[in-house]
């Protein structure tokens, strides 16, 4: 998935997109799942300086243009990332960004970090070797609401971490390595191996193409606490890819 493909879709709305995003770019406070949960010690006041960096941010993805984002990250992130982990930050992370609806912010949160936590957590993410990371003291937490057509309203959280910098500017500090994963090639073969069950996927397209049974999908979808866990239990349910059950709730929330 890359940004020319996410910058059509986000045409006219930014809210249809984030089915395909939930898949593959759920950061946010999900994030913490891949290694240790980072505890928020205390909410401050936020400074002048890091709502600057706020404002900065909404315009910059009001532009629809990664290098604006990019443009955020600290000076010594930026730095330390070479072009593999670039491309894997916009990959999982920008794009995902600029699919969020920016005006639907309904509140932020700035709280100090634990140096102690933050660091395990890198630790647990990305590996032993932090020496070229800067160790964020501020986690900034934005609030977001959206329309997801007839499945009704939800919610998500997404957190930045962020760091001032000699200038006295703010910036979001990102790791120096990319997160341990599978390949694009791996990922694809495991989710043909789980496809390979076509019995699960003709009975799950047939329920979809049910007008009752849609209506009892949308009534089940409304009463999950988020989008993500909709889409996951939809996909425990019926055994059937995630990928495969998120483009299936994208048809079945915008259909006419």
């Amino acid at each position: 998935m890359n940004i020319a493909f996410l910058l059509q879709c986000l045409r006219p709305s930014r809210a249809p997109c984030f089915v395909a995003l939930v898949a593959a770019l759920f950061v946010g406070t999900q994030s913490a799942q891949a290694g240790q949960a980072i505890m928020l010690d205390k909410e401050v006041a936020l400074q002048p300086a890091q709502a600057a960096w706020l404002d900065f941010y909404k315009a910059a993805v009001k532009t629809d243009n990664a290098d604006d984002i990019w443009a955020l990250v600290h000076p010594v992130s930026r730095a330390c990332l070479d072009e593999a982990q670039k491309k894997h930050h916009e990959k999982t992370v920008i794009s995902k960004r600029l699919a969020q609806p920016i005006d639907q912010v309904k509140f932020t949160q700035l709280h100090e970090l634990l140096a102690g936590d933050i660091r395990s957590y890198f630790q647990a993410r990305y590996g032993d070797d932090l020496s070229k990371n800067i160790m964020p003291p501020h986690a900034m937490r934005l609030h977001y609401d959206y329309e997801y057509g007839a499945c009704g309203s939800f919610s998500t959280i997404e957190n930045f971490y962020l760091a001032a910098y000699t200038n006295g500017n703010w910036y979001e500090v990102t790791p120096c390595a990319a997160p341990v994963q599978k390949s694009d090639e791996e990922f694809s073969a495991q989710e043909a191996l789980i496809e390979t069950d076509q019995a699960a996927v003709t009975i799950f397209e047939a329920r979809l193409n049910d007008m009752p049974q849609r209506a009892e999908l949308i009534s089940y979808i409304k009463t999950q606490p988020s989008l993500h866990q909709a889409i996951q239990k939809i996909a425990d349910d019926f055994q059937v890819p995630f990928l495969k059950a998120a483009d299936g709730v994208h048809q079945l929330c915008h259909s006419q």
